[in-house]
């Protein structure tokens, strides 16, 4: 496990938290299984990119999907 792969672990979880929500909330929200985002913050396999990026697009504000729907 390297100190970027906590690093990535922990500020998903910081960022679910400081949004209060549930693991299962945000795979519902990322379109994952709520074993990629237990795995992630874990630190557990290896990150799929797609997923990360879903993920990522969540945390950005306002949501690029939210800029489409103007």
């Amino acid at each position: 496990m390297t100190q970027d792969s906590i690093e990535l672990a922990n500020a998903i979880k910081q960022k679910r938290d400081d949004l209060k929500w549930t693991q299962a909330q945000l795979a519902e929200k990322a379109s994952v299984s709520l074993r990629t985002v237990s795995d992630y913050e874990a630190c557990k396999g290896n990150p799929e990119m797609t997923s990360l990026f879903l993920i990522c697009l969540l945390y950005t504000s306002p949501s690029p999907r939210d800029m489409r729907r103007s």
